[in-house]
């Protein structure tokens, strides 16, 4: 079992730095599963133009289940939320009841 999640990991590394597609990273600062240096490592090599990495001080390896929860919760939502905005717009052509929106 241990190979194979090696094995994953590396092929995540390898072909995860050829996706164009945005990202968010986020690591808490005193993970004691896996490395914070590695995922910085991670992020610098992503060929994304958008990408965001948050290294989540005093949190563990669970960020969303840690103390600081919420507060991880509202970058993962704000992340995604100015992502989808800005799709919905190209996608709509406004916003509701704008040209081509909802009405």
């Amino acid at each position: 079992m241990f190979e194979a999640l090696i094995a994953g990991a590396q092929q995540a590394f390898r072909e995860g730095m050829q996706l164009p597609y945005p990202i968010l990273l986020l690591h808490g600062s005193k993970d004691p599963v896996t490395s914070a240096a590695a995922t910085k490592h991670f992020y610098e090599a992503l060929r994304s133009e958008d990408k965001s990495l948050v290294l989540v001080p005093d949190a563990l390896h669970e960020t969303h289940n840690d103390i600081c929860r919420e507060w991880v919760i509202r970058q993962i939502t704000g992340w995604l939320e100015a992502r989808m905005g800005a799709a919905t717009k190209e996608i709509t052509g406004g916003g509701p009841g704008g040209p081509g929106g909802i009405q």
